[in-house]
């Protein structure tokens, strides 16, 4: 046994704190543990060699199983326990050691301290969540619970433990009788009051309510009651089911409108507000709920998406002025547009081919109808016709029209693991439309337009497709049937043709002889044509529904398509 060379128990002495605590003193001059033992020799030692479970782990587990004089310490180097205690203890201490100490594959030993109910009951509780190699231990003296099982065992007895150790919960109750209001109706207004632990019933016969429910709790309740059974004016209900509004806000905004008497509650489920008040507010309220929850009005917007061939570069675009003065009626210049020239940075190279950087956007109104401006347009230039969708909208919504194309790519991501793997992504090319239309009091329509054009002008060193985009917006007043035309995005494309003689162009080397190469640049404007009519509730004409149903069917690959 080792010798201490000071007044002091050696700093590795597994028993230094035990002699603390009872206030041994050392011997001076060092002292052996045999000395230590001849002290208080009510006390013992065994060594209890473990085979499964951690020896740290098992020390802190089972510590709360010693007396005020015994210690439990571990020794990772053999991992075992030396138990130090009384002799009647020890036999206890190592049984319950030994116990825990079974071949299974995980055991876990945690303690869990229980703080409001008591530890024989809680082990009760939880025998059944055990396995078959799990051990439960009660220790009264500290009122806590030792538990050795699989680690997610002793995770859900944990689990279990916390819901189990709550404070007693002190349950008061108090009747509450009515003067003025019925007890019923008091009945359901103070049940959403309620704790989890409440109870609230009702005696008919003295027309008042008995609340059960925590102290704090019952005296809010008590005041809400009293607040509630106060004489009142003769009060009405009216329940106001709502076609186009939003119950729930509906009931916020009529808050304002209320009484002190009123009350309103929105039923979600049938868009229902009930309103509770005087029934001359009840009346005032339900006048001005009629005058807002009418038909809404609605829109029907023609749009024809043009793309306009331009026989060069120096051209401004379709001279509008050669249409008779009788046709055009006004032109707006339009300063707030939106350009974006794309710089590929991979390559370091501007983009090729897109958009005209010099042009801006423009709007102007005239009268007709739609496919005479589209006949008298192709009268005069190359047009192809992009799309010509036709929207519904209610008034003060936004209809999107798309006329654009998935152009695929590949993506490479690395993985976890160190390789890669290959995806495909999609970038929307083609032109994008969104329309908002007001119908204001005068039968004339507020017209909002945004509209973006997209090109590929070609891709990077990765393969990522660059995408030219050049957009406008405007917002323009009209009357039922006039045309607003918008253009000015021109678009600039720049291809590469190769023409040979059969054969001999193939030739290598010589074939270069007879094949020529030669650029072609194509210039073109995206002219918007958009007339907007009153729908006053005729029905939709064939020609538009047969077309809404061929956009579904090909939307969203290519072709325009219409939502509301």
């Amino acid at each position: 046994m080792a010798q201490s060379t000071g007044n002091a128990p050696p700093k590795d002495n597994p028993f230094e704190s035990v002699l603390k605590k009872q206030q041994y003193a050392a011997p001076q001059g060092g002292a052996s543990l045999d000395e230590y033992d001849s002290a208080m020799p009510e006390l013992s030692v065994e060594t209890v060699k473990l085979q499964y479970v951690d020896a740290v782990i098992a020390s802190e587990a089972f510590s709360c199983l010693s007396s005020e004089m015994g210690r439990i310490v571990p020794r990772e180097s053999g991992n075992s326990l030396i138990v130090f205690d009384t002799a009647d203890n020890i036999e206890k201490i190592v049984a319950e050691i030994k116990k825990a100490d079974r071949p299974i594959e995980s055991l876990t030993l945690q303690y869990v301290n229980l703080t409001h109910i008591d530890a024989n009951s809680v082990q009760g509780a939880l025998s059944s969540m055990a396995s078959s190699a799990g051990t439960i231990i009660g220790v009264a003296k500290t009122n806590g619970i030792i538990l050795c099982d699989t680690k997610l065992t002793v995770e859900s007895m944990v689990k279990e433990i916390k819901k189990l150790d709550q404070p007693m919960v002190r349950i008061q109750v108090q009747p509450m009788t009515f003067q003025h209001i019925d007890a019923s109706s008091a009945m359901e207004a103070l049940t959403n009051m309620l704790s989890t632990y409440g109870t609230i019933s009702i005696v008919q016969r003295t027309n008042s309510i008995v609340v059960c429910d925590l102290p704090k709790n019952l005296e809010e309740i008590s005041k809400e009651a009293k607040a509630l059974d106060t004489k009142t004016p003769g009060l009405v209900m009216e329940a106001v089911n709502l076609k186009f509004l939003d119950a729930t806000n509906m009931a916020t905004i009529l808050e304002k409108m209320l009484s002190q008497y009123g009350s309103a509650v929105a039923n979600a489920t049938t868009n229902t507000v009930v309103i509770c008040d005087t029934k001359d507010n009840v009346e005032r309220i339900l006048s001005q709920i009629r005058k807002v929850d009418d038909t809404p009005s609605q829109v029907m917007v023609d749009v024809v998406l043009l793309d306009v061939r331009l026989d060069d570069d120096k051209e401004v675009g379709i001279e509008w002025e050669a249409f008779t003065d009788e046709f055009l009626r006004r032109r707006n210049d339009i300063a707030d547009f939106d350009a974006t020239v794309p710089w590929d940075a991979q390559s370091n190279v501007g983009a090729a081919g897109g958009f005209d950087a010099v042009t801006g956007g423009w709007s102007q109104v005239v009268s007709g109808s739609v496919s005479a401006m589209v006949t008298a347009i192709q009268t005069t230039r190359d047009v192809e016709i992009l799309a010509n969708p036709s929207a519904l909208v209610l008034s003060g919504k936004t209809s999107t029209i798309l006329a654009v194309e998935q152009v695929p790519y590949t993506v490479l991501n690395e993985t976890s693991a160190g390789g890669s793997m290959t995806s495909t992504s999609f970038e929307e090319v083609g032109v994008t439309l969104e329309v908002t239309a007001i119908l204001a009091d005068n039968e004339e329509i507020v017209l909002t337009v945004d509209v973006q054009q997209s090109v590929r002008t070609g891709e990077s060193l990765s393969g990522v497709p660059v995408i030219d985009t050049r957009g406008q917006d405007t917002t323009l007043l009209l009357k039922d049937g006039q045309i607003a035309i918008m253009g000015g995005l021109r678009r600039r494309e720049k291809t590469k043709q190769v023409t040979k003689i059969p054969l001999l162009g193939d030739l290598p080397l010589l074939g270069a002889l007879f094949r020529t190469k030669h650029d072609i640049v194509l210039n073109s404007e995206l002219v918007v044509l958009l007339s907007p009519h009153i729908y006053r509730g005729e029905a939709v004409p064939d020609g538009v529904l047969e077309k809404y149903n061929e956009m579904k069917e090909n939307a969203p690959i290519t072709g325009a398509v219409s939502k509301q």
